[in-house]
Parts: structure tokens; sequence; C-alpha cells
């Protein structure tokens, strides 16, 4: 781990308490949500972004797992000095929902 990486990350877990209604009227019962946050976000609220990314299947973008061993998928450029950070973003990378990380899952 390189001194422009974040270091070691927590996945963090939401479960809201509600169903959650899809625009086409069907409903997601009992879900939990992972993501990860990077960087802090301002007094005005306004320097946060929000990322869903369905090609890596996870909200692992950067830093480490301490039971991985590679970084996340956007390590390079999140973390000191890199560009998220320069920028003063605070990034919020939410798992997508259609996406299911479990190493016994077939190929998508």
């Amino acid at each position: 781990m390189g001194k422009e990486s974040v270091g070691i990350i927590a996945t963090q877990y939401f479960k809201p308490s509600d169903a959650l209604v899809l625009e086409g009227g069907e409903s997601l019962e009992d879900i939990t949500i992972a993501y990860e946050t990077y960087g802090k976000l301002n007094k005005e609220k306004s320097n946060a972004i929000m990322v869903c990314h369905a090609l890596s299947g996870d909200a692992h973008v950067a830093g480490w797992h301490d039971n991985e061993r590679k970084p996340g998928w956007w390590d390079i450029i999140i973390g000191p000095g890199n560009v998220w950070t320069l920028l003063n973003i605070s990034l919020y990378v939410l798992m997508s929902l259609v996406v299911v990380k479990d190493p016994l899952a077939p190929p998508l």
C-alpha cells in the first residue's frame, strides 16, 4: 500500500426500513445496500458525488480491505494527492442493486 492510497477501508451497509418502490411499480423488500465513502463533505454539502457502478460488482473503489490482495478499482485516482482529493470531492459509492458479488456466482 503506497502513500497515495486511502489505506484500509471498511464497507458500510444501509438497510432501508421500507421497501424500495421501483419506477415500474414493483418493489424490493428487505434489501441491504453496501457503500463506501471517501473524502469529507463540506459545510455547504455541495461537494458530494454518488457513484453506482455495475461493472465492478461492488462498492470498493479505493484503499484496501483487510482480507484482499488488491486495492479498489479506482485506487490510482482516489487518495492523498490524487484527482478526487485535489478537487475536494466527497465520494459516495453504492453497490449496484443488480449485481451480486459472490465468489460462487456464475459470471455475468
